[in-house]
């Protein structure tokens, strides 16, 4: 690589008295970057166009621009504006003068090392669009003082933008993003999750995020929806969501995730119908395109984790409670003594039923039967509650512990039947059996079978190094009490579509061969040719080839061998991982 020629420098004056009194004048360094010449400057005399002198001029090496060098009128002073301020096509000149020195810490704050970083006002402007939108500022918070007087003390180059320009920006990077995150969503295959709620101001709103693995097995979360929504009626969804896919042009969907709302299912099969008509077809004709996102099935009028949390807190706290109850004279047992308030609702519908708004004394404090029964519920709740953290993660795969988790719920509720430590006929027991016999109607309706469950979830569980196959047809027979035949019917059809999505896998990873040329092909017409006239001669091999094979493969059958004749057969022969107890297990790693 070629040197630059240096950026001009001004003459001392100790140079320059040494030039003159040498007789000879020293160049100045701005010559490397021009050329000189002689302009002619012509007069018109009596009609005539006559010579009258030669200028000196220069021209830029870079641009040819043509200036004016006279010795006595300009000097070289244009010239160096020239080269450090005006040349654009000058190469070194972003390096020579486009700089600012700023301290970066090399190690300890104690010990700054001075690095150099080139100016550049769009990147600048791109960096305070990004603090806008991160810190949810409003555009027009440029033009304002204090912004303005920090920018002047921290990058006095930087010209301030208005809320025009920040608003240009902002879209122009927008589009960008999104046209990258295009291209990668084309490349991968999504799932896709919506939700649909309602405001406080009664305006309703639709979500809809893509989940991907990338090439390196990380897993991704994108939401590239959020609008507002007429009503939540099934093909109002469905349309929405369809639009969504055709605008991100997203054709390989595996599954949608949405609640188990009658809307919810009107509006799969309406994009199951519409994506059947797309140029690609769902993964496996759509027939599990459809995944439930309700894994805790708590039917309660009330946030039923919100009591959780506050009953545990309290149990914490349960000392503290006691001591406060023991003292008469404090405000906690002054409380219980006071009558309860009547909410505005429970007045509107005293005087809609005509009844007398009778204030009663509030109930407390909690007594002893009153923590044994906190006690109870909180060890019932805790298993909903972990499952739901398990369920509502979203920077780490969790679909296969969804198994799992039904398991444990269907575990749940039947223990629900059976507090033998509970008083028979206490208001605890009631409260409990009641519970559990509407939890048991709800799961029933979801998860009453192995069908009811998409069989994604349990292909998620199969790919899990540390349980495989086996671990299904164990949970099965031990957990859920089937019948051994049931058990190997399941088996065989988890089976059968793990060998599916495989094939389906390899397909779309392959890559396209060339086509054969001419001396290819006339090859293999010629080979075929050959063997066509061989094979009136082996045919009579061919068949005891045959028999020998089928003999063998019988023999196989018989004998305790294990015949691979797929991948996954070779996957789930393998050992199963074991990791060590309580070691967070990465799917993906």
């Amino acid at each position: 690589m070629t040197s630059l020629p240096p950026k001009p420098q001004k003459r001392s004056r100790k140079s320059s008295s040494a030039a003159s009194s040498s007789g000879s004048r020293e160049r100045s360094m701005v010559w490397e970057h021009y050329e000189k010449f002689e302009r002619p400057v012509y007069e018109y005399k009596d009609g005539k166009k006559v010579l009258v002198r030669n200028e000196p001029h220069a021209k830029c090496k870079y641009c040819s621009k043509d200036l004016a060098c006279n010795t006595y009128d300009n000097g070289t002073s244009s010239l160096k504006r020239h080269i450090e301020n005006v040349c654009k096509r000058y190469p070194g000149r972003a390096d020579l003068e486009q700089h600012q020195k700023v301290f970066v810490a090399g190690g300890k704050l104690s010990e700054p090392t001075l690095g150099m970083t080139a100016f550049d006002e769009d990147s600048i402007l791109k960096a305070c669009v990004e603090m806008i939108v991160i810190d949810e500022m409003p555009f027009n918070s440029t033009e304002k003082l204090g912004f303005k007087r920090f920018c002047r003390a921290a990058c006095p180059r930087f010209k301030v933008p208005g809320r025009g320009l920040v608003v240009k920006t902002f879209w122009e990077m927008y589009a960008d993003q999104k046209r990258k995150l295009r291209q990668e969503l084309a490349s991968h295959c999504v799932n896709i999750t919506t939700d649909t709620w309602t405001s406080v101001q009664n305006i309703n709103y639709m979500v809809v995020t893509a989940h991907f693995i990338d090439c390196g097995w990380n897993l991704h979360k994108r939401i590239i929806n959020f609008c507002v929504i007429p009503n939540h009626q099934g093909n109002t969804i469905g349309k929405l969501l369809e639009a969504c896919l055709l605008d991100w042009e997203i054709e390989r969907v595996l599954t949608i995730s949405v609640d188990n709302a009658s809307a919810n299912k009107v509006a799969i099969e309406f994009i199951r119908e519409k994506m059947m008509t797309w140029d690609k077809p769902p993964v496996l004709g759509g027939k599990w395109l459809h995944v439930s996102k309700k894994v805790c099935i708590l039917d309660v009028p009330t946030r039923w984790n919100s009591t959780f949390l506050m009953l545990d807190t309290a149990l914490q706290l349960r000392k503290a409670f006691d001591r406060m109850a023991e003292e008469e004279d404090s405000k906690y047992r002054s409380y219980f003594d006071e009558e309860d308030e009547f909410t505005d609702d429970e007045a509107d519908i005293a005087d809609a039923q005509n009844k007398p708004t009778v204030r009663e004394k509030r109930v407390g404090p909690p007594n002893l039967s009153d923590w044994e029964r906190s006690t109870v519920f909180v060890n019932f709740l805790q298993q909903f509650h972990d499952v739901t953290l398990r369920a509502s993660a979203t920077n780490t795969p969790t679909v296969q512990k969804v198994f799992h988790d039904i398991v444990i719920i269907q575990q749940e509720i039947e223990d629900l039947f059976n507090q033998r430590h509970l008083e028979a006929g206490s208001q605890t027991q009631k409260i409990l059996l009641e519970m559990a016999s509407k939890m048991k109607t709800k799961f029933e309706k979801y998860f009453g079978s192995i069908d009811d469950i998409n069989q994604l979830l349990l292909v998620a569980l199969v790919l899990d190094p540390r349980y495989k196959l086996r671990y299904f047809q164990h949970i099965c027979e031990t957990e859920l009490h089937y019948d051994s035949f049931i058990v190997k019917q399941k088996s065989d059809e988890l089976r059968d579509l793990v060998f599916k999505l495989t094939d389906l896998y390899a397909t779309s990873m392959a890559t396209k061969k060339a086509k054969p040329s001419d001396k290819d092909a006339e090859k293999s017409s010629t080979t075929s040719k050959s063997s066509s006239c061989g094979s009136k001669t082996s045919s009579s091999l061919t068949r005891k080839r045959a028999a020998m094979q089928a003999n063998w493969r019988q023999a196989l059958e018989d004998s305790s061998q294990t015949v691979v004749s797929h991948e996954v057969d070779r996957y789930l022969l393998d050992p199963i991982e074991d990791p060590p107890e309580g070691e967070d297990w990465k799917l993906l790693d």
